[in-house]
């Protein structure tokens, strides 16, 4: 896997940007040390929108020009240009600025719990025993704009199981006492005009109006205990047992006499409705109900059935949900087999989501890595395990602070009680969660600055994630402005490309292969030429002091004392092991301190990364204004035995000309990490500009003599 930087114009920061490493235009596993507001977050933030799909928010900041990418993966051969998935980029900027909780990465996570296997075999479960039932339903509900989805939530608890909800749907369907609701339009029972029939102002009218209407029937024909919807049921009972004969062997009495046809006895009954609907007591009940609809245009259609059939008033008085379940009710669906097929395929369920309980999932062990490596101060929990690990739910992530182990808390409390550095571990998981959902993508892992708010164990703990990692061969660019980690990791993972980036004032970025700064810093003392040389005169004056060993003539290298000026190469020699410098060519009788100054006047070249041109630089900034201070007056150094720089500047920097204080305060700003350097900080050797301190040393230069102190002394 490689990925291919052919062409990266206007992206973000980023004008253009040039690869000059051992394999021009590739990188595969990398390790580039960049200073701030040189090109690392422009770069991650340009392959964070390619692998999201949102290549249009790439431009430049300050012109709007369109970003120019030709960027392409090499992967078994094949050149790729789809770029989906392919970059899992640990950024705080961008964590800062797509800012998500764990449980919003619902994909990535449903992925990580997932068991397959018995996934598809719940799926089944799910689908195959209720599926008939979820059609048949569907199909007698045609028209109504209902369905079968919408009579769940309607009629069973939305936070439990699927299964659970049908079994509940069947049992209340089952258990519903059918009301007659054949005057009932049940298509448009639902819609708009029908909310005012659960309203409760609606229902007290009608509870009067049912009252009016009771006292009008004919108790010839009904009674309290025989009434009109029990006639109603009792005759399309009779019509469909196809109980009357035309041969007279069967008949109903009615009113005193037997009738043989059914559409006779239709025929009374619709009779009896009429002269209730025309009694003026009934019509003005109808009216009051009728008012409560208002004038909108929908609220037609109900008003004219209510005043052409004052019975439908009282099959609306159960209610819509009442009126639903009669309707379903009086279906032929057999409802009693298929609540015990559910019954059953839910007692399957339970099986397999008790054996899903005692399994680890891929999320599960994330976490653990992430607890064992980071430790952090709190825990976390899948609340719905099993469901999720069958696909039946989205996982649902609880917190539990350690401090209160029995109390959950939300992601949104604890993100407020976490320092920075503990909310960057909680970036690490979701880091692992995008990670570990992408794999299957072989993604490249794209680091920027991750150990910006780390303390020391969780830096190294991730550094150990990442060797792992890499040593799996998953692509990798670690970019960081922190020194100190860029050596650190260098050693500790070797298989990454050492690399450095710079960019100019145009905003061009330059990568190239790390060389210069590795053999600076990894053999500082093995000395093959004069600028080595020079060089390692502080690292070696730093080594000595450790050990206690004696420094003074180490000393006059780095101040000015009254042996300076006199100070030849062969003097320092002897400070050095013989192995450091037995390779190197040099005139011994040279004078320490004049060909100093030789090769700074002659440097040229600067680049961010040559520590050994800024440390001859600064010997020489140092040297150079020291002297002309103490100008062969060394009672100055009475009463000065450590910090000499510092001390002159205390005690003599008010009666100096105030260009020489200035100067002073700048050598003693910018130089001590050269001349002082260890093998611990290396960040300000790296970041002090090049230019800025030979430009220092020229202004030193050009200081008369005449005009060093205010008033001779």
């Amino acid at each position: 896997m490689e990925l291919f930087l052919k062409k990266v114009e206007n992206a973000f920061g980023i004008k253009s940007l040039h690869l000059n490493l051992e394999n021009d235009k590739k990188m595969y596993q990398e390790l580039i040390y960049s200073k701030n507001g040189s090109f690392k977050t422009s770069f991650s933030n340009t392959l964070y929108n390619l692998s999201n799909g949102t290549l249009e928010n790439v431009f430049d900041r300050l012109t709007d020009e369109k970003a120019i990418l030709d960027i392409s993966i090499l992967e078994n051969g094949k050149e790729i240009k789809n770029f989906d998935n392919r970059f899992v980029v640990f950024s705080r900027e961008i964590y800062e600025q797509h800012s998500k909780l764990l449980s919003d990465y619902s994909s990535e996570l449903e992925t990580l719990t997932i068991d397959k296997k018995n996934s598809e075999y719940i799926n089944e479960l799910l689908t195959e025993e209720t599926i008939e039932i979820k059609l048949q339903i569907d199909n007698y509900l045609k028209g109504t704009g209902l369905n079968f989805e919408i009579l769940l939530d309607m009629f069973s608890n939305l936070e439990d199981g699927y299964l659970d909800r049908i079994i509940q749907l069947l049992n209340t369907i089952i258990n519903h006492e059918a009301q007659d609701i054949s005057e009932i339009n049940i298509k448009k029972i639902y819609q708009k005009a029908y909310d005012i029939v659960d309203q409760s102002e609606f229902q007290s009218k009608i509870s009067n109006y049912i009252q009016v209407l009771e006292n009008k029937i004919n108790a010839q024909l009904f009674d309290k205990n025989f009434n009109e919807n029990n006639c109603l049921q009792f005759i399309n009972n009779v019509d469909k047992a196809k109980y009357l004969s035309e041969t007279k062997s069967r008949g109903l009495f009615l009113k005193d006499k037997v009738y043989y046809d059914i559409d006779e006895v239709k025929k009374i009954f619709e009779e009896e409705i009429k002269k209730i609907s025309k009694d003026p007591e009934i019509i003005e009940q109808s009216k009051e109900i009728t008012k409560l609809m208002g004038t909108a245009k929908e609220s037609e259609f109900l008003k004219e059935s209510i005043q052409k059939n004052p019975l439908l008033v009282k099959q609306l008085s159960a209610g819509r949900k009442n009126i639903l379940l009669s309707y379903l009710k009086s279906s032929s669906i057999d409802y009693n087999y298929w609540l015990e097929v559910v019954k059953k395929a839910k007692k399957e369920l339970n099986n397999v989501l008790k054996i899903a309980q005692d399994k680890q999932t891929n999320f599960e062990r994330a976490i653990e890595i992430y607890k064992n490596r980071f430790h952090p101060i709190f825990d976390i929990k899948i609340v719905n395990k099993a469901e999720s690990m069958l696909g039946i739910k989205t996982p649902t992530i609880t917190f539990y602070h350690n401090r209160y182990c029995e109390i959950p808390v939300s992601e949104t409390k604890l993100s407020q009680i976490l320092s920075s550095g503990e909310k960057t571990t909680l970036n690490i998981l979701k880091f692992i969660v995008e990670y570990e959902n992408c794999k299957k993508y072989h993604p490249f892992i794209i680091l920027d600055d991750i150990v910006e708010t780390f303390d020391y164990s969780n830096r190294y703990a991730f550094m150990e994630y990442i060797n792992d990692l890499v040593n799996l061969d998953v692509p990798t660019i670690v970019m960081t402005h922190n020194f100190e980690f860029y050596r650190t990791v260098s050693k500790r993972i070797p298989k990454l490309r050492k690399s450095v980036a710079s960019a100019n004032s145009n905003g061009v970025v330059d990568i190239q292969t790390n060389n210069r700064i590795n053999k600076n810093m990894e053999n500082v003392l093995k000395c093959s030429n004069i600028y080595d040389f020079f060089c390692a005169i502080p690292y070696l004056r730093e080594i000595k002091t450790i050990l206690l060993e004696d420094t003074k003539t180490l000393d006059s290298c780095l101040h000015y004392k009254e042996n300076t000026s006199k100070l030849q190469i062969k003097d320092i020699l002897l400070q050095f092991p013989s192995n450091a410098i037995k390779s190197l060519k040099i005139d011994e009788n040279d004078i320490y301190m004049e060909k100093l100054f030789e090769i700074a006047d002659n440097l040229s070249g600067f680049d961010d990364f040559d520590i050994v041109k800024k440390t001859i630089l600064s010997l020489s900034c140092r040297l150079l204004i020291e002297r002309k201070i103490i100008a062969n007056n060394f009672n100055l150094l009475t009463n000065i035995n450590t910090n000499q720089t510092a001390q002159l500047l205390d005690l003599y920097g008010e009666k100096l000309f105030p260009n020489v204080k200035k100067y002073l305060e700048a050598v003693q700003l910018s130089t001590p990490e050269f001349i002082h350097a260890n093998a611990f900080m290396y960040e300000p050797l790296i970041d002090i500009n090049g230019k800025y301190l030979f430009e220092l040393y020229n202004q030193i230069k050009k200081i008369p003599d005449e005009k060093i102190w205010k008033n001779k002394n």
